[in-house]
């Protein structure tokens, strides 16, 4: 009598043991398809990867003689003849918060281009920019000014850039001038005010640095898109990608 019971409570454990054991590869399997899928729909969907970061900005010059840009090496390329001081305040102050808001890592080089002229630019110096930053292979450009409405040539050239895997990280402007045109370009990153844009900011004062190098606060789209390229900057570092909105 003992002996069949024993049998039989071998049968029903091992019945359990099956039954559990099914269930046991129903969930890891399970588990692992969310996974991948996740994991699919991010790399093709969302994450940009990058094997090495260069920072790029199109603005105003910078003024790189500046103790704040002490361990970052400047690399200038003027495409105008009128820049004023206001200019160069602008691309410098731009700077500094692309640098002040990646407290991940500092920014070892950046590439600027000065293609602004009191306050605006052309689309023929801005598309020379753009030229100029693919020959030398900036992955993260940051455009913080009265961008012209791009030429079909622009286009292209921003679609060119993000397919050879680059971020672009565009300011739509106080006034949110393409707000009825927005950039439908993956890879191309807008800030604006309004909720058509891939980030959507309140224009608020961000502290930067004057031509002196002293502090003080801006406001405007073009700060919070360079605050925007700052957290990109610090991203990479962490993670060898960039995630798109």
């Amino acid at each position: 009598m003992y002996h069949g019971t024993g049998k039989k409570n071998d049968m029903n454990r091992n019945k359990q043991y099956k039954k559990y054991s099914i269930y046991g590869i129903l969930v890891v399997l399970l588990f692992t398809s969310a996974v991948v899928i996740t994991n699919y729909v991010i790399d093709k969907q969302t994450l940009v990867p990058m094997t090495k970061l260069k920072v790029g900005l199109i603005d105003g010059s910078v003024k790189a003689s500046l103790p704040q840009f002490y361990d970052t090496k400047v690399i200038s390329k003027n495409f105008v003849s009128n820049a004023t001081q206001v200019d160069e305040e602008h691309g410098t102050a731009v700077a500094y918060t692309i640098m002040k808001h990646s407290p991940l890592a500092k920014v070892d080089t950046l590439y600027s281009a000065s293609v602004m002229e009191n306050g605006f630019v052309s689309q023929d110096k801005l598309l020379q920019a753009l030229n100029w930053f693919e020959e030398k292979h900036v992955s993260l450009i940051n455009i913080s000014l009265n961008m012209p409405r791009p030429t079909k040539e622009i286009k292209n050239k921003l679609t060119q850039l993000t397919k050879n895997g680059a971020v672009i990280v565009l300011s739509m402007g106080n006034n949110n001038y393409f707000k009825n045109e927005p950039l439908k370009i993956k890879g191309v990153v807008q800030v604006g005010t309004q909720k058509e844009y891939a980030v959507v900011e309140k224009i608020k004062p961000i502290q930067s640095i004057d031509l002196s190098g002293a502090k003080k606060k801006y406001e405007g789209i073009s700060f919070n898109t360079a605050r925007q390229t700052g957290r990109y900057v610090s991203e990479w570092y962490s993670y060898k990608n960039i995630r798109l909105p």
